[in-house]
């Protein structure tokens, strides 16, 4: 369940490659269509503190490893919060 949530976290992540505000609405729109809304909060939360503010206007981001492994283990922190 938690990998399931971690994939669908990251493939959300790439559709709503957006500046702040209107990304993080677009993210909360999509995100919680699957999701509840303190659980896309939080990724959001989390991916803003680790890769910034306008991590959305990076497409190379969404592609790297890094950002697919830490999106997943966002998403497993703020479930387990």
């Amino acid at each position: 369940m938690m990998k399931h949530k971690g994939l669908f976290l990251a493939s959300l992540l790439l559709l709503t490659a957006c500046d702040e505000p209107e990304g993080k609405r677009a993210f909360m729109r999509e995100c919680t269509t699957e999701g509840n809304t303190a659980l896309c909060a939080c990724a959001w939360g989390k991916l803003v503190q680790r890769y910034g503010q306008d991590w959305g206007n990076n497409p190379r981001l969404f592609t790297s490893p890094d950002f697919i492994t830490y999106s997943g283990q966002a998403a497993a922190e703020c479930m387990a919060e």
